[in-house]
């Protein structure tokens, strides 16, 4: 099945995925004539970013050879604070070792490595508040 290709199953974002209300989705590689290989070529991501004044950029998703490594670099060079969301990458290497070798690249380059996790620790509810709520709902 393919994995990026317009109007496919598999270019479908995940039906659990959240997103919440009034975000943006940019599309991409919908122009059959040209490869994009980067959520910032062909689109006008750049442009809708800087007018709302985002200073940071954190990358996740699949195929980091191609997608995610070039969106990473046209992040940087277009002057936004990229980071790599480690928890959140997962491709499958053509050779063992090519995920570190890239984000080792990456990084050199100017990017920074986070967690998912770490961006959005759990929250710990009280139980005095549960019992409350629980109350009020009775």
């Amino acid at each position: 099945m393919p994995h990026c290709l317009q109007g496919s199953k598999g270019a479908d974002l995940h039906p659990d995925l959240n997103l919440p209300y009034g975000c943006t989705v940019i599309s991409k590689g919908f122009l059959t004539e040209q490869d994009n290989h980067s959520g910032f070529q062909g689109t006008d991501l750049e442009a809708r970013l800087k007018e709302k004044g985002t200073k940071k950029i954190f990358i996740a998703g699949l195929s980091v050879d191609t997608g995610l490594k070039n969106t990473a670099l046209d992040s940087m060079k277009a002057g936004f604070e990229t980071y790599l969301l480690t928890d959140a990458i997962r491709v499958m290497e053509q050779k063992r070792g090519d995920l570190k070798k890239m984000m080792e690249e990456l990084v050199e380059k100017g990017a920074k490595t986070i967690t998912l996790k770490s961006l959005a620790p759990p929250v710990k509810i009280r139980r005095q508040f549960m019992a409350k709520t629980r109350d009020k709902n009775a």
